[in-house]
């Protein structure tokens, strides 16, 4: 396979995005979609192997399941980042601290108290 066949392949079909405000409270949401599950687990383990050992501003590496999916986050550039698949969407999340976890509970339908603090262990429920 030729690289312009793997760079189609590999890049996601019509992307989205929204943003939130008031900009002290703002979350980002950026969704890809990919021809396959497949496709969109192998872009996450790259993105959770780039980004979790520490690249682009980016620490504090955490991976935990959340209502059967897995869930990685970072922090970085003064907010905490989630990033997981669903079928074939490839979703990450940006929001600063104090709305992180908020953000991402309703993002996912789950309780607040399923999503960890980054840093902290996951709570058994």
């Amino acid at each position: 396979m030729d690289a312009e066949s793997s760079t189609r392949r590999n890049s996601p079909s019509n992307p989205t995005g929204s943003v939130y405000t008031p900009e002290e409270m703002r979350a980002i949401i950026y969704i890809s979609r990919f021809e396959s599950a497949d496709v969109a687990s192998e872009q996450l383990d790259a993105m959770a192997t780039a980004i979790g050992s520490g690249s682009s501003g980016y620490g504090h590496h955490m991976q935990t399941e959340i209502g059967g999916l897995t869930v990685h986050s970072v922090f970085g550039h003064g907010a905490v980042h989630y990033f997981y698949t669903r079928g074939t969407d490839l979703t990450w999340l940006a929001a600063p601290p104090m709305l992180a976890r908020a953000a991402l509970a309703q993002l996912l339908e789950a309780e607040i108290d399923q999503i960890p603090q980054l840093g902290a262990p996951p709570v058994e429920a």
